[in-house]
């Protein structure tokens, strides 16, 4: 299966060189009534190839080359192999989408999905129509969490390609006349019939739900612990112009506790506690 990014861009795509140039032998007159015989016969051919394949012949006998848009859902609905193509793609862009976390992304296949194949077995139809081709996937996904519930949208887009080219081997014959993948190829090389890109897509809106992942509990805050204090009184120099007062309102916040300061240096200050001086050591209590 197709491996899935983030991103919109499609992945590069590998068209069948098919029949080769168009228009690159001259016409010749076998090949021009053989084209002519083909042309009387297709309104009938759906009873034998089908509808899609017949509209398909129709369009490559027009000649003129402009890109044909299939009916997808059809081919996905009528053919067991392609529906079951589909339905791969669509998990392996539900499980990338599981690895992406919340928001909205655009992702897309990184490669092709190819070879894939309509066989005969499944449907005459689609065999004739197109046969072998290319397909990948594309969207958008968002992703919110609703408690424990992590909630998918994937507006998923599945796309198709293929150029219009009969396959070597390839052969069928409607009401006596047989048509061959060289005669095929033949009206491409002549310039009668023209080969042509076949695109398609279809669209679908997937939900699911998961278990959101569990956050991890916060790392608890560490405890720095606290530096012990000083061992004993500190002590404050006096430096000019300070009281007691203001030396109180320093270390206490409240100047009125200016009496603690003195009662404990009533010896180095003396009788005055309104007359300090600058350099003397007090103790704070």
């Amino acid at each position: 299966m197709a491996n899935y990014s983030v991103g919109t861009s499609d992945p590069p795509l590998r068209p069948d060189p098919g029949a080769g140039p168009w228009n690159s032998k001259p016409t010749e007159a076998g090949t021009f009534l053989k084209k002519q015989a083909v042309i009387q016969i297709l309104p009938h051919a759906y009873l034998i190839i089908g509808d899609d394949a017949t509209k398909h012949m129709y369009h490559y006998m027009g000649n003129s080359g402009s890109t044909y848009t299939i009916d997808l859902e059809d081919m996905i609905s009528d053919v067991p192999s392609a529906k079951a193509n589909f339905n791969r793609e669509m998990e392996e862009a539900k499980k990338f989408v599981e690895t992406l976390g919340l928001g909205v992304h655009n992702i897309t296949s990184t490669s092709i999905n190819r070879p894939l194949y309509n066989n005969k077995s499944e449907s005459w139809n689609w065999y004739f129509a197109i046969g072998g081709y290319s397909a990948w996937g594309k969207g958008v996904a968002t992703i919110i969490d609703s408690g424990k519930i992590r909630n998918y949208n994937l507006q998923f887009e599945y796309k198709f390609f293929d150029r219009y080219n009969w396959d070597g081997g390839k052969s069928v014959t409607i009401l006596g006349i047989t048509i061959t993948d060289r005669e095929m190829g033949e009206f491409h090389r002549q310039g009668m019939a023209r080969e042509f890109d076949c695109v398609g897509s279809i669209t679908r809106s997937i939900n699911w739900t998961g278990i959101a992942p569990s956050k991890p509990a916060p790392s608890p805050t560490p405890v720095v612990p606290t530096p012990p204090g000083p061992v004993g009184p500190k002590i404050h120099i006096v430096s000019k112009g300070e009281s007691l007062s203001s030396i109180a309102r320093i270390y206490y916040g409240d100047m009125a506790k200016w009496s603690k300061i003195y009662a404990a240096n009533k010896a180095t200050i003396g009788s005055n506690p309104n007359l300090i001086h600058p350099g003397q050591k007090l103790v704070i209590p």
